[in-house]
This record gives structure tokens, C-alpha cells and sequence, in this order.
């Protein structure tokens, strides 16, 4: 910690809180929601509308917060979610009549999300450097894993001291609400600013930077297309794979997040600049995995799969993942805007999360809903293997190239 900045120290204390309130209230939100709908489908489109919201607001942050400390864009999310679960309270009772008003409330909490995650993606780049990223990283991931302990223990505690599920998630919004407002206060501490230089998206978009740029546009495509089950499906067929109970549920995210933890620590101590594709590249077979069997056997034990998998795998694949994309975009931080290349990402990771949860849809013309979903995760699990296959490819070629220039 010492070796960190304060904006540094700050950020990991934003992201600690910010990822204990939604580890308590993101996917019970899903699962409340879920009750009204108790469709699948229902909910993917839900986080469709939500998803979708998030290239809006980084595209309008980034032309709003050009010179400005991005602690204000980040408050301005928080506030904009916090509004969302108030509404979330108070329009309960019209939910079962009007359930189109579960897409209102995706919509503002996504507009929230979005400017969250452009002022944390922002800041993660900006206020990091090469020498602290590293550290950076496996604090962050250590620290969120304790949030992500503490949360479902906490959600379970309030859950069994309720007389009826519902009650309790109902609860839970409300001490994410205060969470929230903790945090945007906060928030406004941080020092940052945005690089007041002009960003063009087109190019980026169209991948016409150059061939390292391609490459990250590729890996942040396919990542979002595999994020799309772990976003939307899995925590629903977790929950299912429980009948239903809350508090099971709750134990089981415990469980899990004393693994992820666990994982990153070890992380932290056995990965380097020298070892790193190797674990990224287990990491992601492991990672494919856990979500074929997740779809192949819905059942408790399936979920526990799935479940321990992916939170000892993740680390291994996402922490490789996130240093190579935060230091190939410090390469253009002298002679550009980073927030083009934060905003173009963010567009790439959105694009392929409304892809992968499309495919629900496509599915479900021709099968019944859990079959659709089912093929769904099925095809979505592949999307890490294709990512370390073109990265290894890639790496290969860069070092020879290096190694022939020399």
C-alpha cells in the first residue's frame, strides 16, 4: 500500500464499497425482478436495456468530463443508481401489473453503471502506472474478493432475520442506497482529471490504430461475449439450481468468493511478466469449464462447479487479461486521448455482451427457454479458448519480432 498513490488508495476503497453493495444487491435485484417475470428471457432482456445504456454514458462523460476531476462523473453514477433502487422500492406494488416498468429501472441503473464504470475504467488507467499497476491490480482483486465475502454473508443474515425472502431483498436495497451515497461522498475526494485533449472513436472502432490495438479490440470483443453468461444467466441458474432460497444462495456466493480470494493471492505471488500466458491460457480453459457444465448439468452440483471453477480460475485469466490491456493503452497515453481508447473498449465490451445475450433469443425460436439457454452458455463457454488461442498467436509473434529487431 505504501508504494500507492492516494488517488490509488482512494480508488481501491471506491471499488471495495462500491463491489460490497453490488455483491448485496445486483443480483438479488435480478432475482427479485425475476420473481415478477420468472422468465429467463425477461431478465436477459432487462440486462439488455442496462447493458445497453453504457456506451451512451461513456460516450456522453467523455465529452462532458474532458477537463473536469472524475470523481464528478463517478458521484453522478452512484447517484443516478441510487435513484434506480429508490424507484425499485417505491414502484413495487406496480411491478405484477406493469412488469414493461422493470425496463425503466434497467435503464437508469444502467445510465448509473455506465458512468461508474467510465470514471473507474478512466481512473483505473490514469491514476496507475506501469510500476504500481501490478501491485494495483492484485490488491484490487484481493480486496473485492473480501467485499464479495462479506456481501452475500451480510445479504443472508438480512434475508433470514425477514419473514419472506422479498422483505429481505427489500432490505438489502436499502442499505445499498446508503452504501452508495458513502461512496459518492468519497468520490469526490479523488484528484484526477481527465486529459482535456480532443478523442476520435471511428478509428478505434474500426480498428485503425494499429495491429496491437486490433488485437486488444479482439481479446475486449470476445471478453464481453464471454462475460454475457456470468452478467445475466449465471446467478439466475445458480439460484434455480437452490429452489429457490435465498439464504442458500447467499452461503453459496460466500463459499465461492473465500475461493476467488484465495486464487488472487496466490495470483499476486506466482504470476510474472515471464509465466503470464501460461496461467492466462489455463485460467481460460478452466473458465470454459465451469460454464459448459453450468449448462450440461443444472442441477446443485453443477452449480458447485461452476461456482468453485470460476472463482479459482478467473484471477489466473483475468488478472493476465487486465495488465495487457491497461499497458498496451498506456503506449498511447503521451500523443492521444486515453478516454477514446477507454470509451472504444467499452463499446467493444457492451457490443459482445448484447451479442452473447442475444443469442438467447435466436435460440429460443427454435427450442423451449431452458434449452435456448442452455445452447446459449454452451456456445459463449468457447469465447476464453478463442481468446488465449489469438493471444498466444499474437505474443509469439510480437517477441519474434522484438527478438529479430534486436
Amino acid at each position: 500500500m505504501k508504494n500507492l498513490s492516494k488517488d490509488e488508495i482512494l480508488l481501491l476503497i471506491v471499488g471495495t464499497i462500491y463491489t460490497l453493495a453490488s455483491g448485496m444487491a445486483t443480483v438479488f435485484m435480478n432475482v427479485y425482478l425475476y420473481s415478477f417475470t420468472e422468465s429467463l428471457i425477461g431478465m436477459t432482456t432487462f440486462t439488455i436495456f442496462r447493458i445497453a445504456m453504457f456506451p451512451i454514458m461513456f460516450t456522453l462523460n467523455g465529452k462532458l468530463f474532458k477537463k473536469a476531476k472524475l470523481g464528478y462523473p463517478l458521484a453522478a453514477g452512484l447517484i443516478m443508481m441510487t435513484c434506480s433502487y429508490i424507484l425499485l422500492l417505491s414502484m413495487q406494488n406496480s411491478f405484477a401489473e406493469n412488469p414493461m416498468l422493470i425496463y425503466l429501472i434497467a435503464v437508469i441503473f444502467g445510465a448509473g453503471e455506465g458512468s461508474y464504470w467510465f470514471t473507474l475504467n478512466s481512473l483505473n488507467q490514469l491514476a496507475t502506472t506501469k510500476k504500481s499497476r501490478g501491485i494495483f491490480v492484485s490488491i484490487q482483486g484481493i480486496v473485492n474478493g473480501l467485499a464479495n465475502i462479506i456481501a452475500p454473508v451480510t445479504a443472508s443474515i438480512l434475508i433470514s432475520h425477514s419473514i419472506t425472502d422479498t422483505e429481505g431483498y427489500l432490505t438489502i436495497f436499502k442499505v445499498v442506497i446508503i452504501l452508495y451515497i458513502v461512496i459518492a461522498l468519497i468520490s469526490l475526494k479523488i484528484q484526477t482529471k481527465a486529459t482535456p485533449m480532443p478523442f476520435t472513436l471511428m478509428d478505434k472502432l474500426l480498428c485503425k490504430v494499429d495491429k496491437q490495438w486490433t488485437y486488444v479490440s479482439f481479446c475486449t470483443l470476445f471478453n464481453g461475449l464471454r462475460d454475457s453468461v456470468p452478467l445475466t444467466l449465471a446467478g439466475l441458474l445458480i439460484y434455480r439450481a437452490t429452489s429457490g432460497s435465498g439464504s442458500l444462495y447467499s452461503q453459496l456466493l460466500s463459499m465461492f468468493a473465500v475461493l476467488s480470494i484465495f486464487s488472487y493471492m496466490i495470483c499476486g505471488k506466482i504470476i510474472t511478466r515471464k509465466n503470464r500466458m501460461i496461467y492466462y491460457s489455463l485460467g481460460g480453459i478452466f473458465l470454459c469449464s465451469s460454464t459448459m457444465i453450468l449448462a450440461l448439468v443444472p442441477n446443485i452440483y453443477g452449480a458447485l462447479y461452476y461456482g468453485m471453477v470460476n472463482a479459482f480460475a478467473y484471477p489466473f485469466f483475468g488478472t493476465p487479461y487486465t495488465i495487457i490491456c491497461m499497458n498496451a493503452l498506456q503506449d498511447y497515453q503521451q500523443d492521444t486521448n486515453l478516454v477514446g481508447f477507454v470509451v472504444a473498449r467499452e463499446y467493444l465490451t457492451s457490443i459482445g455482451r448484447i451479442v452473447g445475450m442475444c443469442t438467447v433469443f435466436l435460440f429460443a425460436r427454435f427450442f423451449d427457454q431452458d434449452t435456448a439457454v442452455a445452447c446459449t452458455t454452451v456456445l459463449v463457454s468457447l469465447c476464453p479458448i478463442i481468446q488465449i488461442v489469438v493471444a498466444n498467436i499474437y505474443h509469439k509473434k510480437r517477441d519474434k519480432a522484438k527478438i529479430q529487431a534486436q
